[in-house]
């Protein structure tokens, strides 16, 4: 992204723009209301290569296509709340929507999610509000706006009750694409405590996790690869975990955890070269189940989010390269982190590992594994583990090989 792109100017030039009364708030470089356009880069489920630019005060999203979509590069989609589904925007690129929010021309973009007198409405919302109508736009008695009830809400809530609508398990997740995004900045309203979650109330915990970890990780052959301090706290807003969860103590304390000599890599808040490193959002997007880590096999490790109705959901399981399949493990996350670190990796892969195999395995970099025991890209092993995978036990992970 360069500046003489549209998405880049805007992300130079201003933390975000709030178009149009205020409808649409376009993502720029970020402020503390608003998230950055690139935090979205790549956060459409249906594929690799979108950037979502911009959402509006219903929860509508726009994204730009970089190959996430059928059809043309750089075209907008947008994923609408009276379908809750995604729709293509004609032949509209970024510089497009631009132009028409910020000469009030959305007017028939909007025709059927406006009511009278919105533009008076929408200015005075905050920067990180947003409206729910009632009843709900997709309904048909939601069609009418100038007869629905509209309540100010944090968008952060917005986007909270369109992902519960169409994640695995949700009212509609069998019929709608999941949602694209969560509000990352700004007030995060957590419904099922009644309180808005802040940053100080993740880190101000009673009992945080990673003073447990941390003598396990130190007495052992455990590496911590250090995270970049407002990268681990942004994660830490984005998944809203405290640091007394292990998915909180995680992002916040490294970018990834090497454990047994680097055989078992955990994900952290990631690093900046993201093609040697794996992040814990990255890991939740695949919707239904939430990847850890990988190890140099490509064996993978995930939280079960509700895909095998078999295992409890948050329980633990690990894909097999040697067996192709998913397999529970009978741990929380929390005991999962203290079980690798305690030695339980050496009984559980003792089939196949070798002698020596910690002299080759120390000097991997990230973005390698081992094939038949020789160093090789870690986008050849993940490819080779993703084409004997099965509809019934799917491999989710995908390598760049660039």
């Amino acid at each position: 992204m360069t500046t003489l792109s549209t998405p880049g100017a805007v992300t130079l030039n201003c933390g975000g723009i709030l178009a149009d009364h205020g409808w649409l708030k376009l993502f720029g470089g970020g402020t503390a209301d608003m998230p950055a356009l690139v935090d979205f880069i790549s956060g459409v489920e249906v594929g690799r290569g979108a950037a979502l630019c911009g959402v509006d005060v219903l929860g509508g999203v726009f994204a730009i296509n970089w190959g996430a979509f059928p059809g043309e590069h750089h075209i907008l989609w947008y994923w609408a709340p009276d379908t809750l589904d995604w729709e293509v925007c004609g032949e509209w690129k970024h510089i497009d929507l631009l132009w028409a929010a910020l000469t009030g021309q959305m007017d028939e973009f909007y025709a059927d999610l406006r009511w009278p007198g919105w533009q008076d409405d929408v200015a005075a919302l905050a920067a990180d509000e947003g409206y729910t109508l009632t009843p709900d736009p997709y309904t048909v008695e939601g069609q009418d706006k100038s007869q629905v009830h509209k309540g100010v809400v944090p968008m952060a809530e917005i986007c909270r009750v369109m992902q519960m609508l169409t994640r695995p398990g949700g009212l509609f997740a069998k019929t709608s694409p999941r949602y694209p995004m969560y509000w990352t900045r700004g007030r995060h309203y957590r419904p099922d405590i009644d309180r808005f979650v802040t940053l100080d109330s993740l880190l101000d915990v009673d009992n945080p996790l990673w003073p447990q970890l941390q003598p396990l990780i130190e007495a052992g052959p455990h590496q911590v690869v250090p995270p970049d301090p407002e990268v681990a706290k942004r994660r830490l807003e984005y998944l809203e975990s405290g640091v007394d969860t292990g998915i909180g103590a995680m992002v916040y304390h490294c970018a990834t955890l090497l454990v047994d000599h680097g055989w078992l890599r955990l994900y952290g808040c990631g690093t900046a070269d993201r093609s040697e490193s794996r992040d814990l959002i990255g890991g939740l997007a695949r919707g239904f189940m939430w990847l850890v880590g990988e190890d140099v096999l490509g064996g993978l490790y995930a939280i079960n989010l509700g895909h095998f109705t078999d295992v409890d959901s948050g329980m633990m399981l690990h894909w097999s390269p040697t067996t192709r399949q998913w397999h529970p493990l009978g741990l929380t996350y929390e005991q999962f982190l203290t079980w690798a670190l305690s030695g339980g990796l050496d009984t559980y892969h003792r089939e196949s590992r070798w002698p020596g195999w910690e002299t080759i395995v120390e000097t991997l970099p990230l973005d390698q594994g081992l094939i038949d025991r020789h160093p090789a890209p870690m986008s050849t092993v993940v490819r080779r583990c993703a084409a004997v995978s099965s509809p019934d036990h799917p491999y989710p992970m995908t390598w760049s090989s660039n």
